[in-house]
């Protein structure tokens, strides 16, 4: 799995409020060849969130599957046609 990791370690205060604070987030886009090119096959958000109650673990995934090829009945046009 390819992926990026983002730390944030400040507090956002809200007024008298402290907001949750996020530790660590992982963010990466598994790719998969689909119809002669490469498509997105799944998506992952994660992280490690810290609260006045104690810490939560999150992570998100969506697939993508049954991909298919757009149809249109749009054209193209020469603008040099409309001179």
């Amino acid at each position: 799995m390819c992926g990026a990791v983002y730390t944030l370690c400040a507090p956002l205060v809200i007024g008298r409020r402290v907001a949750p604070r996020a530790n660590d987030f992982l963010a990466s886009l598994e790719m998969a060849p689909g119809g002669g090119v490469w498509m997105p096959a799944r998506m992952t958000l994660a992280a490690d969130i810290t609260t006045a109650r104690g810490e939560i673990d999150v992570t998100v995934t969506q697939r993508f599957f049954e991909y298919r090829e757009a149809e249109t009945g749009a054209r193209l046009v020469d603008p040099a046609g409309f001179r």
